[in-house]
């Protein structure tokens, strides 16, 4: 639960005439209300506490709540073109808002973690990079060509034509540190660049959920072990 924001809860009472009263063991870190379908907790400063159904003296169940602070990153979009003649570029789809709003959705709303600003630019990379964008080891090569058009933001996602891996499919994207490169087709779900999002925050495939790989992956869950992670 976000502090100073608010989580919905569903609740199921047996048997069905039952009237539990619902309780936070530590409203200083959160609240409770009820609603027409269950409660509502209130993060109120960060740390954890439990609510409580107590009837007739007898608690008959819990929630474990733990309340976390806001984390706050900026973001930058930089839509890519080589110098090629015709250039390769990204078709500049979807909008800095849009991509903005889809990684929000997944990190705020599930690790307090809002990503602000969202300025888009276009860029021009020099020289001819071919029909994808190729990260070739050790050092990089184009990745590094592509990344060094960006600054000024804790996180730049640069949107490219394709995107390869020593010559290889990755699915479109991948990320390496402050930097997220996206190709224009990225993994059906649409959760590749929430995905990529997700290393940046240092997050990596063996934490699951959101973070299994494409093809592989089938919701934008991030557990609360995965949060504490990157917002303790």
């Amino acid at each position: 639960v976000p502090a100073n924001g608010r989580r919905r809860a569903a609740v199921a009472i047996a048997p069905a005439g039952a009237r539990p009263a619902f309780t936070s063991v530590n409203p200083a870190v959160a609240t409770v209300d009820v609603t027409p379908t269950g409660v509502v907790v209130t993060g109120v400063a960060h740390g954890t506490t439990e609510v409580h159904a107590d009837e007739g003296g007898v608690t008959l169940d819990r929630l474990q709540v733990t309340v976390k602070d806001p984390v706050q990153f900026s973001v930058a979009f930089h839509y890519v073109c080589d110098s090629a003649v015709p250039p390769n570029c990204s078709n500049g789809t979807p909008s800095a808002d849009e991509m903005r709003s889809s990684i929000n959705r997944v990190w705020e709303r599930q690790g307090n973690v809002r990503f602000t600003g969202g300025a888009s630019t276009n860029v021009v990379a020099p020289g001819d990079l071919g029909a994808a964008v190729d990260w070739t080891s050790p050092a990089g090569g184009e990745w590094n060509t592509v990344t060094a058009l960006g600054a000024g933001a804790n996180y730049n996602v640069f949107r490219v034509w394709h995107y390869l891996q020593d010559g290889a499919n990755s699915n479109d994207a991948a990320n390496l540190g402050v930097n997220t490169l996206v190709g224009d087709n990225t993994c059906a779900d649409g959760l590749g660049l929430a995905h990529e999002t997700g290393h940046f925050l240092g997050l990596d495939h063996p934490d699951g959920f959101i973070m299994t790989p494409c093809g592989g992956r089938v919701d934008r869950r991030v557990s609360k072990a995965m949060v504490d992670q990157f917002n303790p």
